[in-house]
């Protein structure tokens, strides 16, 4: 167990300290957020992915050699084509079908808007509500608003007329935010990652960066970073666009979630904040365990300074007590 807590430690370090971070936010960015916060890295997903996260405990901990996840940059780029055509099809097929889904009404006030996932909602007295906000959706309801967010996926899309019926029963307004994204948005995205993948190639070849306490480390991390390019980058920077676009139409004062810290979770704050909403607010719906390294954090990741060099943050984090 000692092995781990090193590890840990060792590891969320130097995420803070790394010159790549600096690098990042002089260089990598879209929108003017350091791409370096929603890497693979940053992610620090030991849960959903621990091989590599198990590989950086043995050579931490005991200079294991040719701990190497070979990176296939052939199938890794077709993987990415093939996201980019899904893309634009899963989008066309949502505006089509769900078009009349567009609910808000410009003359009512909503104080709340709850950032939604699909595949949380059940069937309450009647309504399609989401699980974690409970109760709430049915109090001052024309005061509040859901923000959805639907899968992408062949097995939702094969059943996107019975998603249409469910929606009727929501018990306030919404926007489906995959319907707010422009056909323009994916191709941008896709075609200025790549090239800022690029501009990363040629920061990674000037040093090795991958030393955590004098041990290289580069085998593992470099092409976990690099993999980032190929998907997860782009998906959470059209999450990011559609929420911002959202919240710049309804307006609201607060934008709530249950995010927490979770991967991905850093750019929907980064782009709310682009929004100029007031509060962005955190409602904890997880038991906490330390090991899942995504809750460690260090207090430098952090400031009041509103510059790319610092990670994007809430303003309100609700907690339960036990």
């Amino acid at each position: 167990m000692r092995d781990w807590v090193y590890t840990r430690k060792a590891y969320v370090n130097w995420l803070s300290k790394t010159k790549l971070r600096r690098e990042f936010s002089d260089n990598v960015k879209f929108d003017d957020l350091s791409l370096w916060w929603i890497t693979n890295l940053m992610d620090k997903d030991n849960w959903n992915d621990p091989k590599w996260y198990v590989n950086l405990n043995k050579k931490l901990n005991s200079k294991e050699e040719n701990l190497k996840i070979n990176i296939n940059y052939f199938v890794l780029s077709m993987k990415l084509i093939k996201r980019f055509i899904s893309k634009l099809i899963s989008c066309f097929v949502i505006k089509l079908i769900l078009s009349d889904s567009f609910k808000i009404s410009k003359k009512k006030y909503k104080r709340d808007c709850f950032y939604t996932l699909f595949y949380n909602f059940i069937n309450f007295k009647g309504k399609f509500i989401d699980r974690q906000y409970g109760l709430a959706s049915f109090k001052k309801r024309g005061e509040k608003a859901y923000l959805i967010e639907l899968p992408e996926n062949l097995f939702f899309l094969n059943k996107i007329l019975d998603t249409k019926k469910k929606l009727k029963n929501v018990p306030v307004d919404y926007v489906i935010l995959n319907s707010i994204i422009k056909f323009s948005d994916i191709i941008k995205v896709y075609f200025n990652s790549i090239s800022l993948l690029f501009i990363t190639f040629k920061i990674l070849n000037k040093s090795n960066y991958f030393l955590i306490k004098n041990v290289d480390c580069r085998e593992i991390l470099e092409n976990k970073l690099i993999s980032s390019f190929f998907g997860p980058i782009q998906e959470q920077i059209l999450k990011g666009i559609a929420l911002k676009r959202s919240l710049n139409l309804i307006k609201p004062k607060n934008i709530i979630n249950c995010f927490c810290f979770f991967p991905q979770a850093r750019v929907l704050y980064f782009y709310a904040r682009k929004s100029n909403v007031k509060n962005i607010i955190n409602t904890n719906h997880a038991i906490y365990s330390e090991q899942n390294i995504f809750w460690n954090f260090n207090k430098i990741d952090f400031s009041s300074k509103k510059t790319s060099y610092y990670s994007p943050q809430l303003d309100i984090f609700c907690c339960k007590c036990m």
